[in-house]
């Protein structure tokens, strides 16, 4: 992916039917040296910060959720070299869904980066 624009990436998401050609709106980069200062406005280009790669999904459940299915090993014991974790955390979930541990494991294994739509630290 790193020989696509934006733009391409987009312009083939609309293509194969993704609404909006993939655009995730309300996600800002807290990411040095941004969570230094403070988050973006809407809008802005933020220059030098850039992660792709393929998406390693998580999507995390309440504990006591009984339905879901149970992964035989952590998740971040599968990370791919190479990958974006993405995770989904409920509303409802007040525990930190990452931490040090799971950034020591997941940069282990060669993840690029991680997007959390959720609490990532209490």
């Amino acid at each position: 992916m790193e020989d696509f624009s934006t733009c391409e990436i987009s312009d083939a998401l609309i293509k194969l039917g993704s609404p909006h050609g993939g655009h995730l709106p309300d996600i800002y980069c807290v990411s040095p040296p941004l969570a230094l200062s403070s988050l973006p406005e809407k809008g802005s280009d933020v220059e030098g910060i850039r992660v792709e790669g393929p998406a390693y999904t998580v999507k995390m459940v309440p504990f006591h959720d009984q339905v879901a299915p149970k992964p035989e090993i952590h998740f971040v014991d599968g990370v791919k070299e190479d990958s974006v974790v993405v995770i989904d955390a409920p509303l409802s979930v007040k525990s930190a869904v990452w931490g040090g541990l799971m950034s020591f494991g997941a940069r282990a294994r060669g993840a690029k980066g991680v997007i959390i739509s959720g609490l990532c630290s209490p």
